[in-house]
């Protein structure tokens, strides 16, 4: 519905700022959706900087946070687990800018890696059985749109997939083989503010 609001907004009641040159620094909150159905949902929490090479182009980075847990039904029992996601990401940001908006749609891939930390391993343990996530290489690639309020604050709305080259795993101890797997592809629905800087 926001969405759908900034797109049909076509005027604005000043300049656009020109972003060449310029810094701007973001901070969002949403949810984080996982592929698997062995891995939880909850809040994600964003930053990003990102700087404008041309008024169509901007280099950025991003740092994010989710703490959720899982479920892995091994026999007739539930294995729960929690697993923090904290993606770092180097981003390519394509703009698509008009001066007469006051709204920019873009595209953004990122490059990067998805680091894991797991806690709370519940029953895993008393049943022989371990989680093992490795950090590993992850893209990301995403459609927002900024909408300018004035020229140093914008509200922002964004939805990413991220890809992850790792999956959770299930092993037992003893063996050292794999029960289970998971993968740790998600999706990332928010919104939140940035600030522009001269």
């Amino acid at each position: 519905m926001i969405l759908g609001m900034l797109l049909v907004s076509s005027s604005c009641i000043f300049a656009m700022p020109d972003r060449t040159g310029k810094t701007d620094v973001g901070f969002h909150i949403g949810g984080l959706l996982p592929d698997s159905n062995h891995m939880d949902s909850n809040a994600y929490y964003e930053g990003s900087v990102a700087y404008g090479v041309k008024d169509w182009f901007a280099i950025g980075a991003e740092i994010g946070y989710e703490d959720a847990g899982t479920s892995f039904r091994i026999g007739a029992t539930d294995h729960n687990a929690k697993i923090s996601r904290i993606p770092l990401f180097v981003d390519l940001i394509f703009r698509y800018t008009k001066n007469d908006f006051n709204y920019v749609p873009y595209g953004v891939v990122g490059l990067g890696m998805l680091y894991t930390d797991i806690h709370g391993t519940g029953t895993l343990n008393s049943a022989n059985l371990k989680l093992d996530v490795d950090n590993s290489f992850a893209a990301k690639f995403g459609l927002g749109v900024d909408w300018f309020i004035n020229d140093h604050w914008i509200l922002n709305f964004e939805a990413s997939y991220i890809w992850a080259a790792a999956d959770a795993k299930i092993k037992n101890l003893s063996s050292g083989n794999t029960v289970d797997s998971a993968s740790m592809d998600y999706w990332t629905i928010g919104a939140g503010a940035k600030y522009l800087f001269d």
